[in-house]
């Protein structure tokens, strides 16, 4: 099954992170049926919705959306396909989070450097954005160790690149 990922930015659902897949597709005449799964990594909800598609198409995030807040849905029951959407949410979360890592670093390196030494971090800042997308992938409370090891893996690697 191939799975994309999405982030809501429409009101009711903005911020949530889904992941989402089709298992099958169901030709009726002109129609086409996509039996849909789903998983809400935000809400922690996994469901199971058909969307009409166009032949040779894939569901579209705005189908996926239109289904969880009409509640269109069954609950989803099958562990192992929760777990492969589950593990793909946070696949591409570790990803974006590295991707920031990498293009804030010389903001981000500043920011540890000011929390190393003054034990606190700036009101706001790149640092606990960062922190925010980790702590989507990581066990509650390490979400700032984790986007302080990114940090440094990414200063390491621009050192290593500048002799």
């Amino acid at each position: 099954m191939h799975i994309s990922i999405f982030h809501s930015v429409k009101a009711p659902l903005d911020g949530h992170r889904f992941a989402y897949g089709t298992l099958a597709e169901d030709y009726q005449g002109d129609d086409v049926i996509a039996k849909v799964v789903f998983f809400n990594g935000t809400a922690q909800i996994a469901g199971r919705c058909n969307v009409n598609i166009n032949k040779g198409q894939m569901p579209s995030s705005e189908d996926i959306v239109k289904a969880y807040v009409g509640r269109q849905f069954t609950l989803l029951d099958n562990q192992a396909i929760v777990d492969e959407l589950q593990t793909a949410l946070k696949a591409e979360s570790k990803k974006r989070a590295q991707g920031v890592a990498h293009i804030n670093l010389a903001v981000l390196a500043g920011e540890v450097l000011h929390w190393r030494q003054l034990g606190c971090l700036p009101e706001s800042g790149k640092f606990r954005d960062l922190a925010r997308i980790c702590a989507e992938y990581t066990s509650s409370g390490s979400e700032y160790q984790e986007a302080e090891r990114l940090v440094e893996i990414e200063a390491l690697k621009f050192a290593r690149s500048a002799r």
